[in-house]
């Protein structure tokens, strides 16, 4: 019995270790706004963590995008506690054209354990506003009228396209507006009309407390910008000296937006309504259904959706005879950085002090949907109980009376009755071991300590071998070479120039990192071929190489794309420049 418990669980334990790796991964998506204007780009990554990929994840095409461009991988490996964790982003351009809702659709993303689904994201797509000065400020909303009581999410952005010394936090004023939730603000680029632009966006919510045109804004924000007035290029030097660029102070200004605030509609309200504005789902849960009279039991309602929370009231019991409520805490749990979707719990103890009550009925629950302009109500089904009339405990019943003697007859002898019982004899039972020496409990005693002990061992040999089979950073910069110089070879043989240069940047970063016996490529850089490869053997030309092969990657950033023949050319440019850095690791030039 022993052994087969022994075998179960080593089988067990197997099994989770196999699993593990799969059970870790995850992937994602996120665009790096969520309100951007037509014609500009916007930035989408697909992060896998905890998995090696095997394929770019496709993107299908979309209504509201215009071209869709990959601009190549970023990888980061790390160690910490002697266990390394893999992540790659997957990063695409989307060029947005036209107004409305984007959605970019879930995305699967293959890898070596399996496919992993990415959840749906979205962005909203607003009409084309002009902008002239160097620096501008503008209050964006999703739309521009909703109700009294619902939560508006609005984005105030700056746009910029100088580089900014320093950064005051914007000011904003509201008029019947009452602040909510509010992110850190982000940073990204676009490109709208071929220049490109430094986006700092801050996402807030408000709600209207009043109806009427109210105005959200205006909103001001105060800058340092560095104005290079000297005829000569900023070099590293003045970085720390100062020289090249004077600062200039300026002050973005936003005017307001104006919001249409609508009161709730009187027609079709129902009357249990009490101002719960979005769309939501309700589903009661009992701690316990059997019960006896006058046991308390903790009741709770989860309301999910999305919509305004702060608005949404607590459930109620239908009353009934015999039931007592007492109302209790509540809490939120957010699955949106703003607020606005999750789930709100509210909890409430509850005494039935009748067994006649035969299940939980709840009253139905209203709320309006700001989409549709209607109002809707869900019933939430009872939930079946049972009252017992009594709380489990037995009656002790009274002895029966002993009967009187009757008359003339002679009171029982007990005496003689406790001495027959004594000297009766009976079959001889041998007396067994205690309970605590008997197989059974040995063994079921013993197993906690033998399964430990072998969870013990186990973790002990897949640590050993982990760190055996574990990579090191020198083979994963080489396998991120060969596939990079895969993809170098299809981009060129298709004419992708968008593909072609984001893999031919990341190989020459790996390859020189290598060659240096640096731990990443992230601060390789063109300098490095004078400063350091030159004095450890490389080959004149090939230094002037690859000089040429980083001056065209930071060329084709903002040219473009050029021909299948030219891709070729450079192709072959790029393999002799690899074959060459790879001889200077090996330590042969």
């Amino acid at each position: 019995m022993v052994r087969l418990l022994l075998s179960l669980l080593g089988a067990c334990l197997m099994l989770v270790g196999a699993l593990l790796p799969c059970l870790g991964a995850s992937v994602s998506a996120s665009l790096d706004r969520a309100i951007a204007e037509s014609g500009e780009t916007l930035r989408l990554n697909v992060t896998l963590e905890g998995e090696q990929p095997t394929a770019v994840p496709r993107l299908p095409n979309l209504p509201l995008v215009q071209s869709i461009q990959y601009l190549g991988p970023r990888q980061m490996t790390q160690i910490v506690n002697g266990v390394s964790s893999f992540q790659v982003v997957f990063q695409f351009q989307l060029q947005t054209r036209g107004e409305g809702d984007l959605t970019v659709p879930a995305l699967t993303v293959a890898t070596r354990a399996g496919s992993l689904q990415t959840e749906p994201v979205s962005c909203r797509i607003t009409p084309r506003e002009p902008k002239n000065d160097r620096v501008t400020l503008k209050i964006v909303t999703p739309r521009d009228e909703c109700y009294v009581g619902q939560t508006l999410p609005y984005d105030l952005q700056l746009y910029s396209s100088v580089n900014l010394n320093q950064i005051a936090p914007p000011k904003m004023s509201f008029d019947g507006f009452v602040t909510g939730q509010e992110m850190p603000a982000s940073n990204t680029q676009t490109v709208r009309d071929g220049q490109a632009f430094i986006v700092l966006s801050y996402r807030h919510t408000a709600t209207p407390t009043k109806e009427g045109v109210l105005s959200l804004g205006p909103a001001t924000q105060e800058y340092v910008l560095e104005v290079n007035r000297g005829r000569r290029p900023r070099s590293l030097l003045d970085d720390f000296i100062g020289g090249g660029a004077e600062l200039e102070r300026g002050t973005a200004e936003a005017p307001a937006r104006t919001i249409r605030v609508k009161a709730l509609p009187t027609e079709g309200r129902p009357p249990g309504f009490s101002g719960a504005i979005g769309r939501f789902t309700v589903r009661p849960v009992a701690s316990r259904t059997n019960v006896a009279v006058g046991e308390a039991i903790t009741v709770k309602w989860l309301v999910s959706g999305r919509g305004s929370f702060p608005s949404v009231p607590s459930p109620q019991l239908t009353p009934v005879d015999g039931l007592k409520s007492y109302p209790g805490t509540n809490g939120f749990k957010s699955d949106d950085p703003l607020g606005l979707a999750g789930t709100k719990t509210f909890e409430s103890m509850v005494v039935l002090e009748s067994p006649e009550i035969r299940a939980l009925a709840f009253e139905p629950f209203s709320y309006f949907d700001p989409d549709t302009g209607r109002y809707t109500t869900v019933r939430p089904r009872p939930i079946a109980v049972t009252v017992r009339s009594e709380s489990g405990r037995t009656a002790i019943s009274s002895s029966p009376a002993t009967p009187a003697p009757v008359a003339g007859t002679r009171p029982a002898n007990h005496r003689e009755d406790l001495m027959s019982l004594s000297i009766r004899g009976g079959r001889r039972v041998p007396a067994g071991p205690p309970w605590a020496r008997q197989p059974m409990w040995l063994a079921l005693g013993t197993a906690p300590l033998l399964a430990l002990a072998g969870l013990v061992g186990w973790q002990r040999w897949r640590e050993r071998r982990q760190r055996l089979l574990r990579p090191t950073q020198a083979s994963l910069m080489r396998d991120a070479v060969a596939a990079h110089r895969a993809a170098l070879g299809a981009a060129a043989e298709a004419g992708r120039s968008g593909e072609f240069f984001a893999a031919l940047d990341a190989l020459l970063r790996l390859q020189c990192a290598l060659a240096l016996g640096g731990a990443s490529g992230d601060a390789i850089t063109a300098g490095v071929v004078d400063a350091d490869l030159v004095p450890r053997g490389l080959d004149p030309a090939q230094a002037a190489n690859l000089r040429e092969l980083f001056a065209a990657v930071d060329a084709a950033k903002f040219a473009p794309e050029g021909g299948p023949v030219a891709l070729s050319g450079l192709r072959q440019r790029a393999e002799s420049a690899m074959d060459a850095l790879t001889a200077l690791e090996r330590g042969s030039p």
